[in-house]
């Protein structure tokens, strides 16, 4: 049986969920100047309650109001009930009240179908929670009246019950597998609300769970570099976890149990139920290490294979593009390009002296690698999905060994220092014609522009 919520509509009926107004019958009523409609919009905030003079000439005049305040507000309540003989503002000491029904106002019907809503689940919380979203005629409530404390004061409050009505409508959604019809409306929230993390997140997890790990991975970045370059800080601590966790799972086919967070009913993230043994290969090291030393370049180059084979991103570092610890790198890279693997390389600029290693990064970036160039010495290092660390211990080309570090704030760290890099770098194609280099690598040939 669908979810029901008893309305009885009123020849009068008010908005404050946009612009503040009111029709009959379908017909808008002229409520006159915009304090006029603030005076109205405090009194339809609490139907039925008194709201005293003094709170009335605070909420629209503030700490600073006209000597005739009072008089005005008896003249706006006097022309209100003129243009609203059905539900007329009366007098009641110590201010005025407004006698009309919560469901005659749009804000109490989009409270009523919120609270209907609670306690259920799949498509009876979906229902209700549509109904309350359509109450909203515009993105801002209390709209038309100016800036005045009513709006600085009610207007951030509202939104967020907005937004958290938004937020639930997506998790229900998620919950019900929905996730590719979700990422339109989404991406709009995010735009109008570019520092809500939690709106992020769930961006994330449905562009992850639709097969789009890629934009969710840009997604965390295009946050990250905001939040560094406005607060000079890194995303708070539940975006950065879940990237982890969607770089560590597989995209499901269905969603399953809450996906705050991803994390199912049972607190066991999808990663813990579906990718134990992945999970275990990248945290496994010889006995358990979180810092292992290899000397042998060989067994370094097939660590790094078997802990790449499966990866969702990885970050690489190198002085050179040719100095890897894998030897003929080239088309396995390639490969993991073509399985969509989310690969970022920092080079330094000494690499562009070399044909050879442009051409290197070239046909890399064109198979969807993205590279950029630093005037730093660069550390050569290869991150596998923020997990594994691979750091070379002798800097010799193609014979190196390497500390393998699994140890979470080693690997945080590393990470920190990747990105400071990279927000610094400069992309490749800024300084490499990628289509030349690639068109004229038989003849040793590549464009250089500063």
């Amino acid at each position: 049986m669908g979810a029901r919520v008893s309305l009885s509509r009123s020849p009068v009926e008010f908005s404050l969920l946009g612009p503040v107004s009111a029709t009959r019958q379908g017909v808008r009523v002229e409520l006159g100047a915009p304090k006029q409609r603030a005076v109205l919009a405090a009194l339809l905030l609490r139907p039925g309650q008194v709201v005293s003079v003094d709170e009335l000439i605070d909420q629209v005049w503030g700490e600073s109001p006209p000597d005739a305040a009072r008089k005005a507000v008896q003249v706006y309540v006097s022309r209100l009930r003129r243009a609203l003989p059905e539900a007329p503002p009366r007098g009641q000491l110590p201010g005025y009240v407004i006698d009309v029904r919560p469901d005659q106002v749009d804000l109490h019907r989009f409270r009523a179908f919120v609270a209907a809503s609670r306690g259920r689940a799949g498509a009876d919380a979906d229902e209700l929670l549509r109904r309350a979203g359509d109450e909203w005629a515009a993105a801002t409530p209390l709209a038309g009246l100016g800036d005045i404390p009513l709006v600085r004061v009610q207007g951030p409050p509202l939104l967020e019950e907005r937004l958290s009505v938004t937020r639930r409508l997506i998790e229900a959604k998620l919950d019900m597998g929905r996730h590719a019809e979700v990422i339109g409306e989404l991406l709009t929230v995010t735009g109008e609300h570019p520092h809500r993390e939690d709106l992020h997140g769930l961006l994330m997890l449905a562009l992850h769970r639709a097969g789009r790990t890629r934009e969710a991975i840009d997604t965390y970045e295009a946050v990250r570099r905001r939040t560094r370059r406005e607060l000079g800080a890194e995303p708070g601590s539940a975006l950065r976890e879940l990237c982890g966790r969607i770089l560590r799972t597989p995209a499901p086919g269905t969603g399953s149990g809450r996906t705050e967070a991803g994390r199912t009913e049972s607190g066991r993230t999808e990663a813990d139920r579906t990718e134990g043994g992945r999970t275990a290969r990248l945290s496994a090291g010889a006995a358990g290490e979180e810092v292992e030393r290899i000397d042998d370049f060989v067994l370094v180059g097939r660590r790094l294979r078997a802990v790449a084979a499966e990866a969702r991103e990885i970050l690489a570092m190198h002085p050179s593009p040719r100095r890897v610890p894998v030897e003929d790198l080239d088309d396995y890279l390639l490969m993991l390009g073509e399985r969509d693997t989310h690969w970022r390389t920092i080079v330094d600029r000494g690499s562009l002296a070399d044909p050879a290693g442009v051409h290197y990064c070239a046909r890399l970036h064109r198979a969807g690698d993205r590279h950029r160039v630093t005037d730093s010495p660069a550390q050569q290092l290869v991150i596998i999905d923020r997990a594994v660390a691979f750091v070379p211990t002798v800097p010799r080309a193609h014979r190196v060994g390497a500390f393998v570090i699994r140890q979470p704030g080693i690997v945080a760290t590393l990470v920190d220092l990747y990105e400071q890099t990279w927000d610094r770098a400069v992309d490749l194609d800024r300084l490499v014609d990628i289509d030349e280099v690639t068109a004229g690598a038989g003849n040793g040939r590549y464009t250089h522009s500063e």
